[in-house]
């Protein structure tokens, strides 16, 4: 009976059979207080972890929707507990690939050579520090496999063919110290030899040796606070190099002091650029001659989350002007127009910060003939749209976006 239950579970959540050796349901514990069930799986044999994960997440879902229950835990037993040295291989690799984005500090065991053997792991380390770091992670790593109810041992012990972790990071270190010299030493040669056209201009200051790094593409950089948090934790750091044309820039005074700041495009993407202005080292002078639109600039920053501009900007650190080229514009190449019909103004919190006056500009750039406004839950820059696109001669559509429940 148990047996024919699970079929039915497992075609009902679109599974294959053949990948779940005769398993079927022991029992299920409802704790109605709660409103949580645990599942008591078992299987002839042990399945493989993507097959195992997979049945996981959609029995949660589905039990979750259709039963509208709060939380799911699926416990697992096999009648035959042994498991091959791929299979331990295989897990063991499993978690810590899904260790990159939840618990990114597993994922150094990747550094350290292993040995997989029936329902056993050996880490290999060079001295007894690693060995304790080591040991502390392969704790999480015993949970994970106790948690698909599999029982193996894990260990660590010295090699004398590991070679210790301490060194491996000062030959990086070193190694990439060496490469970023040499990219330097290239880039001022280049510089030097560049035509006068094409010349390079950098402010008095001395240049640090990251604004030589590699060009990170606007596109990958990340687009919300989340995930640039989420970048930072995995990554260490936000700091980015980008090249690329000012489509627009200016200099504001708001309270004494001075700020730049541009949009930077680079034939995908855009993104704001950022900086403090100080006229003792002239940078004012600099910005006004080589960072304006119609400019090409090259910049080292961090990325932050603007709370003024509501979006994603570089902080200048460093930034250098390539060379002049035509101001960059948007184009609409197609024969008969689209109409946008869901667009948001910044009557939008935390979903849109254009103005309705620019929303015009660019319908007229692009030879737009009308635009609809769906602000969330208001209408408080119908008005203005009203008066703005009919000087503009664009056709105004009056929305709202809200939700019914």
């Amino acid at each position: 009976m148990n047996k024919q239950k699970f079929k039915e579970l497992i075609t009902e959540l679109n599974l294959d059979p053949a990948n779940y050796n005769d398993g079927k349901i022991l029992k299920v514990l409802v704790n109605e207080k709660d409103n949580t069930w645990t599942i008591f799986l078992n299987f002839k044999a042990v399945i493989k972890v993507k097959d195992l994960n997979l049945l996981e997440e959609r029995l949660i879902n589905y039990f979750k929707t259709e039963a509208k229950i709060n939380d799911i835990i699926v416990k697992y037993s096999y009648q035959d507990n042994n498991l091959s040295k791929e299979f331990v291989e295989e897990y063991y690799n499993f978690f810590l690939d899904y260790c990159k984005e939840n618990r990114p500090r597993y994922t150094g065991l990747k550094t350290f050579n292993s040995d997989f053997f029936h329902n056993e792991i050996k880490v290999f380390v060079a001295n007894k520090i690693e060995e304790e770091m080591v040991n502390n992670l392969l704790t999480g790593v015993k949970e994970f496999f106790d948690n698909y109810g599999l029982d193996i041992e894990v260990s660590c012990s010295h090699s004398p063919f590991q070679t210790p972790l301490e060194e491996e990071i000062k030959e990086r270190i070193e190694k990439d110290t060496k490469q970023a010299l040499l990219e330097q030493h290239l880039y001022e040669q280049q510089a030097k030899n560049t035509p006068e056209k094409e010349k390079v201009h950098r402010k008095r200051n001395k240049l640090t040796k990251e604004i030589n790094g590699p060009i990170t593409p606007l596109k990958e950089i990340p687009a919300s606070e989340v995930e640039l948090i989420e970048y930072q934790q995995k990554h260490t750091t936000t700091n980015f190099v980008i090249e690329g044309d000012v489509i627009e820039a200016v200099i504001n005074e708001p309270k004494g002091y001075k700020i730049y700041e541009g949009v930077v495009y680079d034939g995908e993407d855009s993104i704001i650029i950022k900086s403090f202005l100080n006229d003792r080292n002239g940078d004012e002078a600099f910005y006004h001659e080589h960072c304006m639109a119609g400019k090409r600039v090259r910049v080292f920053g961090s990325a932050v989350y603007d709370r003024f501009s509501r979006d994603i900007v570089i902080n200048i650190r460093e930034i250098l002007g390539i060379e002049k080229t035509d101001v960059k514009r948007r184009v609409d190449l197609a024969p008969v127009k689209r109409v946008e019909l869901h667009a948001h103004s910044k009557m939008s919190t935390q979903d849109g910060v254009v103005d309705i006056e620019e929303y015009m500009d660019l319908l007229k750039q692009l030879g737009h003939k009308a635009i609809a406004i769906t602000d969330h839950y208001n209408v408080q820059a119908l008005p203005d749209l009203d008066m703005h696109a009919r000087k503009a001669g664009i056709k105004p559509i009056f929305g709202l976006e809200r939700c019914i429940s």
